[in-house]
């Protein structure tokens, strides 16, 4: 692991939350909700990106990631976003996406000045979690396409495009 704060292992009660590594591959794919694990394998390995895991009891019950796009996809920006976060079924409602997002918002931060997230505007959990921690959010109706097909963003898909103000400090504590 690099020097980096998001590098640095923090406990969140019993949950650890870390960088993922390609040993992780097996136990994230039970949590997939779109996406593939080749594109998970992408993702870890792309110095621009972030996955991290949530661990309990040696179970992996919880993943995020970031993307990186570097060219603006109207009306999206080019910039760093959030990606998907998902948790165990069991373990949901324990802050888990929580720390993971505000985890990822602190490594965006040693990065950009701005960070950004694009939310299926039908996601109810989703826009309230980030409803929490971004300072704004735009809604919008319209195209935002990716380079992969996924469960939030897509062609067709109504979406709320939530820009960070200047990233400052987090709104809520990492538990």
């Amino acid at each position: 692991m690099t020097g980096s704060a998001v590098s640095r292992v923090r406990q969140t009660g019993h949950v650890l939350i870390r960088c993922a590594e390609p040993e992780d591959l097996p136990r994230i794919a039970p949590l997939l909700r779109g996406g593939t694990i080749a594109s998970v394998d992408e993702a870890i390995a792309d110095p621009d990106r972030l996955v991290l895991v949530a661990e309990a009891d040696g179970d992996v019950v919880g993943w995020a990631k970031t993307h990186h796009w570097r060219r603006d996809d109207p009306p999206a920006p080019a910039g760093h976003y959030l990606g998907g976060v998902s948790v165990a079924e069991p373990w949901r409602r324990r802050g888990i996406a929580t720390a993971l997002t505000q985890r990822r918002m602190a490594w965006m931060r040693e990065r950009a000045d701005r960070a950004w997230c694009v939310v299926n505007a039908g996601n109810e959990a989703s826009l309230a979690l980030h409803a929490g921690l971004w300072a704004s959010s735009t809604s919008l109706a319209g195209r935002v396409s990716t380079p992969r097909p996924s469960t939030t963003a897509g062609p067709g898909c109504c979406c709320a495009l939530a820009p960070a103000c200047p990233l400052g400090p987090p709104r809520r504590s990492i538990r």
